[in-house]
């Protein structure tokens, strides 16, 4: 057995040591940082990952074990083995999901993998809503200001890559979105740390209008979306640049909101409450933090209305009608039922096709990933759907050809259109 948090030296606070936080989502995480620094915690997030954290990550974790889990463990490890860091005065946060999901290994793997790189005295903090650790171990309270901060800076994320992704494939100067792009995310990682509903609503208008001033062609190019488990999907490094790919192919990415991945974990407890005997406090508060998410969110799409051509943000009531037409929504293992929800809103909107990104072996992602392929393509007869796996030892060559392989039949059907 391996202990989550090692006991803290007397009189020492985690505001005394350096957070190392794994990357997941750069859009999203850089934000992290400015949340935390202005409750007093120096956070740093990881820049990438390269080849050689993967294979750091081989080293520590078995490779049964879930492609996300070596990333992030290899993350880690290779930045302590760097020498860049007082590992006295170093600690990681590491999320942690529950469930029957092998996320909910992670801070284990993590600990395993710190004892055996003789990174034994490495504090690791579980990510969770509350206190965590023990009283006599270090931690970390999860205020409901630093909570609400956090949120804003994944709404804003999600605004920032929506707009970056309706804009960039078709800019006449390349470059010029993702120096909006740069633009806005500077600005915001200031706008955060003070931010209300009137300061976000001001932010989404100005927002959506300057990646809206940059000059376009007016080429089509067919959506792809890009779903699955939720690191690979947002992480260019663990899913090898798929965005990149599907644009440099002559297709248009299209990413869920991260926000999304949120509220269908808040659910959960709302599910639970009504059909398994769960906590009825727990349902009640997560129903308060998915209206008050989906009431910033509400912001988000006036702004966007302005400017149809970035589409619009689907309700958390459409996305679970959605999800509930193909699987029961007690699948809460892994992305669950999310995932699929994902794929039909998609399928029923201007998307249509789609990529499903999954680690190799996940269970969880197969039922409601893979698994509802064959029912997706009976729903929608014209859906051009594949699933691509991810593991360490996964030829790139491989996941290349199957991304190739949809975008050909998707430029296909774009060519039948126009001659129609």
């Amino acid at each position: 057995t391996y202990s989550y948090v090692p006991a803290a030296p007397k009189g020492k606070s985690l505001k005394e040591y350096t957070l190392l936080v794994p990357q997941m989502s750069p859009a999203h995480w850089q934000f992290l940082s400015p949340v935390m620094a202005a409750q007093g915690y120096k956070v740093e997030v990881l820049p990438d990952v390269s080849r050689e954290a993967i294979e750091t990550g081989l080293r520590y974790v078995n490779n049964d074990a879930c492609y996300p889990a070596i990333v992030t463990v290899g993350q880690i490890i290779h930045a302590l083995k760097s020498g860049g860091y007082d590992l006295d005065k170093i600690a990681v946060i590491m999320s942690q999901t529950g469930g029957a999901c092998r996320a909910t290994n992670y801070v284990a793997f993590l600990r395993r993998a710190l004892e055996m790189s003789g990174f034994d005295r490495v504090p690791v903090i579980p990510f969770s809503v509350g206190l965590f650790g023990h009283k006599d171990h270090l931690s970390l309270k999860a205020t409901p200001k630093l909570l609400s901060k956090m949120l804003y800076g994944i709404l804003y994320g999600d605004m920032l890559q929506r707009l970056l992704l309706c804009v960039r494939p078709y800019e006449l100067k390349k470059g010029s979105a993702q120096e909006v792009f740069d633009k806005w995310a500077q600005q915001i990682a200031e706008n955060v740390l003070s931010v209300d509903r009137k300061i976000f609503a001001a932010d989404m208008k100005r927002m959506a209008a300057d990646f809206a001033n940059i000059p376009v062609n007016s080429s089509f190019r067919p959506k792809v979306g890009l779903v699955g488990e939720i690191l690979i999907n947002f992480h260019p490094d663990a899913n090898n640049h798929a965005v990149e790919v599907v644009e440099s192919e002559g297709g248009h990415a299209v990413l869920p909101e991260l926000a999304d991945f949120i509220l269908y974990c808040l659910y959960d407890n709302v599910f639970g409450a009504d059909n398994m005997g769960g906590s009825k406090m727990k349902k009640w508060v997560a129903l308060w933090l998915i209206g008050f998410i989906e009431k910033r969110r509400d912001l988000m799409r006036k702004a966007l209305k302005e400017h149809l051509r970035f589409g619009k943000i689907k309700s958390f009531d459409e996305l679970l009608k959605a999800g509930a037409k193909v699987v029961s929504l007690g699948n809460q293992s892994g992305e669950g039922w999310c995932l699929t929800a994902d794929m039909v809103s998609m399928l029923e909107g201007d998307v249509g096709s789609i990529l499903c990104l999954q680690p190799f072996g996940c269970l969880p992602n197969h039922v409601t990933g893979k698994g509802v392929i064959k029912e997706l393509k009976r729903l929608y007869p014209e859906s051009n759907v594949a699933a691509v796996d991810y593991d360490a030892g996964t030829s790139e060559v491989n996941q290349l050809n199957r991304i190739k392989l949809l975008m050909s039949v998707a430029l296909g059907g774009m060519e039948e259109a126009c001659d129609m």
